[in-house]
């Protein structure tokens, strides 16, 4: 009788294991290796390279990801390898960078079964600073200002 279980591979110890299958149980040896009858690989999307001022409020959309079965989408939004959203069935998240920044996003899909993964770029421009001190005054970075709350009775 035939039977189907996930592996995963262990880049540091060289060698496939299965990861529900109980403790110390890894593979030998494969002869081939074959995809869940029946089901098709998802392939996550989520376009880019993005690139937006920082403060700008950038969405990023994993809806052109494609599969034949529902996909969960989830986010590591500075490319540190953590995952900065749980998994969602929007295909889409936002994020604002308040500083400049260069560096990846990447989406995983998944559709219950099987996975991927899509990296894409995102570069954020230093905007110059400003500071709207009324209709006559110009204010210059590195600027000192000296700001007043006016208290008027009644208003706060």
């Amino acid at each position: 009788m035939l039977k189907y279980y996930a592996v995963k591979y262990n880049t540091a110890a060289g060698r496939w294991w299965m990861p529900h299958y109980g403790g110390g149980w890894f593979i030998w040896g494969v002869a081939s290796l074959e995809a869940f009858p029946g089901e098709t690989r998802p392939v996550a999307d989520s376009g880019g390279p993005y690139t937006a001022g920082e403060g700008s409020t950038i969405t990023f959309d994993a809806g052109s990801s494609t599969d034949d079965d529902v996909l969960s989408y989830r986010w590591d939004l500075d490319g540190d390898g953590v995952w900065d959203t749980g998994w969602s069935s929007s295909s889409s998240v936002s994020h604002v960078w308040y500083d400049d920044y260069v560096g990846n996003v990447t989406v995983k899909v998944f559709d219950g079964r099987l996975r991927d993964v899509y990296t894409t770029t995102v570069v954020i421009t230093n905007l110059a600073p400003s500071v709207n001190a009324g209709s006559d005054r110009t204010v210059n970075e590195g600027d000192g200002v000296f700001l007043r709350r006016l208290y008027r009775p009644g208003k706060r």
